[in-house]
């Protein structure tokens, strides 16, 4: 079974106790983060067609958590980057508490 079916059985299953935390759980994604000087402050760079998958374009907005820290950022799509990692400020790395690396919780919009 891939990990997408394997969400997908979950979201099925949360959706049963609750359609707010299935919706929740099926919006958020694991993503590495890294730094980046290219990318400005308070911008999030994802791939281009993981934004697609989400139903989220450049010029909108992803929640970004690490741990207790949370922020709201812009989104750039960007077609080179790896799908599975999200690429930010090096200011809005620290800001988060987060090193580079470590898997983050990005909430795409519903």
């Amino acid at each position: 079974m891939s990990s997408e079916e394997l969400r997908k059985k979950v979201a099925e299953e949360l959706r049963q106790e609750s359609t707010t935390l299935s919706s929740a759980y099926q919006s958020t994604k694991l993503l590495r983060i890294r730094a980046s000087s290219e990318a400005k402050t308070g911008v999030a760079r994802i791939n281009e067609r993981l934004l697609k998958e989400h139903g989220a374009r450049s010029g909108g907005h992803v929640m970004v958590r690490h741990k207790d820290r949370e922020t709201e950022m812009q989104v750039e799509a960007r077609s080179e980057l790896d799908p599975h990692e999200i690429q930010v400020n090096r200011s809005d790395l620290d800001k988060l508490g987060a090193q580079e690396g470590v898997r983050l919780d990005v909430r795409f919009p519903k």
